[in-house]
């Protein structure tokens, strides 16, 4: 997948990572539910002019052989540009789509069709990608029906094997402050010829240190190809027969207060102040919990996912990681529990134990990921004595959804979306993000479960609803 070299005249060539190489297969899309008309032409000017000061995002996905496995590398074209070159995507739908979609969102409720925020040509892959742009604009004009008021649907769609949601976070926060007009703090533009990856750099002085202890760590589990297989016809398997569908959670401010009260107030009682337990902890242990809390099977193993930034670990070698925007993290240390024991610890034991996890994750645990990707046919977060995985994702912290599109034309944002699709164009089953505030300061939960996953977690929401509710 070689890049046209007569495109420019000078290219610096940036390594990614064996962390990017890993979510090759999979894109990720975040979306933004506003009100009003949103000006395109403005929108594409401050793409203009972000692509231009940021040359990064110009570039283009290259393959390459090393270690007789496949990598990649993002191929950055330095100097002028000829006029048919494309910085990045930006499509329209040329029709206003009526949907459905209620004024006051209820606590639950099915997510807009990711097609609302996607071209239905964007790529899948990275092996697709080749000479596309790396960052993918879809704005799509809508309507409620019955309703004439104009409502406008914003897609940024990026391949998961170059960015994750912090580089997400920061390309959005760049483009608001050039749509605003305002400074922002543009990356060198890099020499031409090969680079060195910083986190590469980083893990390498840190090795060399002589400070590398083994772990043992099971967030990456090597499928080989007949897992990778099984796990392929297990996610299709869900989607066809289990009646897997996307839904919204909304969480009041009132009830995630009470429920990080709760836990912090037990912990208090028990002498337990020390990891002090986060409100993602909170909320990572009920969902665990709520999504099982009507499984069947006692015995069935189950292990949570939760992917953490590893930037702050590596950030004394080098500040620049804070910025880094491709992939930088891995599974936090979390126990395996069987359906029984999610069933009888208290909630505010299991998020102690997750705060544990949280705040033991260490630079090994980053060396030991690295050398499982390095390794593996085909690795995935999975553990390898669990029957079944649940992916949780908690991004609340990187403030995406509460960008600001008000300077084009948006009134006000109604709700964000978030979307991973994989090359098959499914999205991964069994998953939940915690994708950030809406602006009554509530929690928005994007959850893809089967249908019965989906009842239980709907009865828990349901029973806290009533719990905290004044009463009369």
């Amino acid at each position: 997948m070689a890049i046209n070299q007569e495109t420019t005249q000078l290219n610096a060539l940036y390594p990614l990572t064996p962390f990017d190489d890993g979510y090759s297969t999979s894109i990720f899309i975040t979306g933004w539910l506003v009100e009003g008309v949103v000006d395109v032409d403005a929108l594409a000017g401050a793409l203009d002019r972000l692509t231009a000061k940021w040359r990064l995002l110009a570039g283009r996905l290259e393959s390459y052989n090393q270690s007789s496995k496949k990598s990649w590398r993002i191929v950055i074209p330095l100097g002028d540009l000829p006029p048919n070159y494309q910085t990045y995507s930006l499509t329209t739908c040329p029709t206003i789509k009526p949907i459905s979609f209620p004024n006051t969102l209820p606590s639950t409720i099915h997510s807009l069709p990711s097609s609302l925020f996607l071209h239905p040509d964007t790529p899948h892959s990275s092996n697709d990608w080749g000479q596309r742009p790396l960052t993918c604009w879809h704005v799509t004009r809508l309507c409620r029906e019955g309703d004439a008021e104009p409502l406008t649907a914003i897609g940024f769609a990026r391949p998961h094997g170059v960015f994750d949601g912090t580089g997400a976070k920061i390309i959005v926060n760049a483009l608001i402050s050039e749509i605003k007009g305002l400074s922002w703090a543009v990356p060198p533009v890099p020499k031409p010829g090969a680079s060195t990856n910083i986190v590469l750099k980083a893990l390498d002085n840190h090795k060399k240190s002589g400070t590398v202890q083994p772990v043992d760590f099971s967030g990456y589990t090597d499928l080989k190809t007949l897992g990778t297989v099984k796990l392929v016809f297990n996610q299709l398997r869900k989607k066809a027969f289990q009646d897997v569908q996307n839904h919204l959670v909304i969480l009041k401010k009132d009830i995630v207060d009470f429920l990080v009260a709760d836990v912090r107030q037990a912990l208090y009682r028990e002498g337990k102040i020390s990891p002090r337990v986060s409100t993602g902890d909170v909320l990572v242990a009920w969902l665990w919990k709520a999504v099982y809390a009507r499984s069947t099977d006692p015995d069935l193993r189950v292990h949570c996912s939760n992917l953490a930034s590893f930037r702050g670990l590596l950030a004394k070698y080098d500040s620049e990681i804070q910025n880094y925007p491709h992939n930088a993290f891995v599974p936090l240390p979390y126990p395996r529990h069987t359906v029984a024991d999610l069933k009888s610890l208290p909630l505010h034991k299991l998020s102690y134990q997750l705060a544990s996890g949280r705040t033991s994750l260490s630079i090994a645990h980053v060396h030991s990921a690295a050398k499982t990707f390095k390794t593996a046919t085909f690795a995935a977060p999975l553990h390898p004595q669990a029957d079944e995985t649940i992916f949780i994702s908690n991004v609340s912290a990187t403030r995406i959804l509460e960008a600001d599109w008000t300077s084009i034309g948006a009134k006000r944002t109604l709700c964000g979306f978030r979307y991973a699709l994989t090359a098959l164009g499914s999205p991964l089953t069994n998953a939940a993000y915690i994708s950030g505030h809406l602006p009554d300061s509530s929690v928005l939960l994007d959850v893809i479960l089967t249908r019965s996953k989906m009842q239980a977690l709907t009865a828990e929401v349901g029973r806290l609803e009533a719990l905290v509710a004044p009463k009369a």
